[in-house]
């Protein structure tokens, strides 16, 4: 406990590489200790959250602490208390992101931070990413407890005009199975979509489970029934289909039905390279190993407020094409006719993503930005 330490103000510096340790895997007596005496472990969380809350109060006024851990802690929605109580008690000097394989037989992409205890008025902090492109910021840049800092006039732009998918939708994870589940087609089998069946705006393959197994990890069947739209958790996109047929998913797939907002519309607007360029600047993680994207960022990407009767049904007229083509896509096996198909999909992206830039109001300039991203 470093008594005489302590009772002079506390460390002057901290060096560390906290465990990553995932949350299931931490014993009861832990647990209860953790609840008990770290804000960030109010609810789930991994260690190493606690150990930057502890480094903070181990450290004396403008005490120097250096921690290496997980970049998902960057932008994950899991770590949202902790980033707080950093931006609130310390005043962050350096962020450097690594990316993966820092640490052999480890699949996590890691970053560095170095905080200083005690918080500085227009603290300002080198970040480096993983490209080795370094900016100075301010502190006070980070947007909505994210270590994120794209232009403030965009990101208002978009708060301004927009509200929630979680205003307009439910979103629910399919049943909670693995790939293990899958069986060949055969009698007593059920119909059912994994993350890698899909594709976007499309469904390119069906998968079967045993009937028992569907019944034993079954769901209300409102979250799989009548038109709704899957997105896949895993990927480098956000990668948004269609399902009309009431088919089950498993858990790499979230199911999205609308509430007063036409789905196909809502679906033109997911695959869209603006989402993309916003899933990549807010949520997407540093890292080419099984990047996610999770429900409470599915349910916080912006929502244009008012749609006009012409550019829904110009919309929706582009989606029913886009499945149509994307389907025989996936299921053309001559590479010329492939060819074919895919420059009919280029150009219906072309055309919805004009139509999306123009609802969310973008300008010239930022539109360039986000077809060079």
């Amino acid at each position: 406990t470093f008594p005489d330490i302590m009772k002079s103000g506390g460390f002057d510096c901290i060096v560390g590489n906290p465990p990553y340790v995932k949350y299931e895997n931490l014993n009861s007596a832990f647990l209860e200790y953790a609840k008990r005496s770290f804000l960030s472990a109010a609810s789930f969380f991994d260690i190493f959250q606690i150990f930057i809350e502890k480094g903070i109060s181990l450290l004396k006024k403008q005490g120097v602490c250096g921690f290496i851990f997980p970049s998902l802690f960057l932008k994950g929605i899991n770590y949202q208390t902790t980033r707080k109580i950093l931006v609130e008690n310390a005043s962050i000097k350096l962020i450097k992101e690594l990316g993966d394989g820092v640490f052999e037989k480890v699949k996590m992409p890691t970053c560095i931070m170095i905080f200083e205890r005690g918080k500085t008025k227009n603290n300002t902090l080198f970040f480096t990413d993983s490209g080795n492109k370094t900016l100075k910021i301010k502190q006070s840049d980070f947007i909505n407890d994210n270590f994120l800092f794209i232009k403030k006039t965009f990101i208002d732009k978009l708060s301004n005009r927009c509200i929630s998918l979680k205003d307009i939708a439910e979103v629910k994870r399919g049943l909670e199975i693995g790939k293990d589940k899958i069986i060949n087609k055969r009698a007593n089998a059920v119909k059912i979509i994994f993350g890698q069946d899909i594709s976007r705006y499309a469904i390119k393959n069906l998968s079967y489970v045993d009937a028992n197994i569907s019944e034993k990890f079954k769901k209300s069947g409102e979250v799989f029934e009548g038109q709704k739209l899957v997105i896949r958790e895993t990927g480098d996109r956000i990668t948004a289909a269609f399902d009309d047929k009431s088919l089950l998913t498993n858990r790499s797939l979230y199911c999205i039905k609308t509430v007063d907002f036409d789905i196909k519309v809502l679906l033109a607007l997911l695959n869209s390279k603006l989402f993309q360029y916003i899933y990549e600047q807010k949520f997407r993680a540093d890292t080419g190993i099984f990047p996610k994207i999770r429900i409470g960022q599915a349910l916080s990407l912006p929502i244009v407020k008012e749609i006009d009767k012409e550019n829904s049904e110009k919309l929706k007229k582009l989606v029913n094409l886009m499945i149509e083509i994307q389907t025989k896509l996936h299921l053309e096996q001559n590479p010329k006719d492939k060819e074919i198909y895919q420059n009919k999909a280029d150009i219906l992206d072309k055309k919805i993503d004009a139509i999306v830039y123009d609802l969310y109001g973008l300008t010239e300039k930022e539109i360039a930005v986000i077809e060079k991203n």
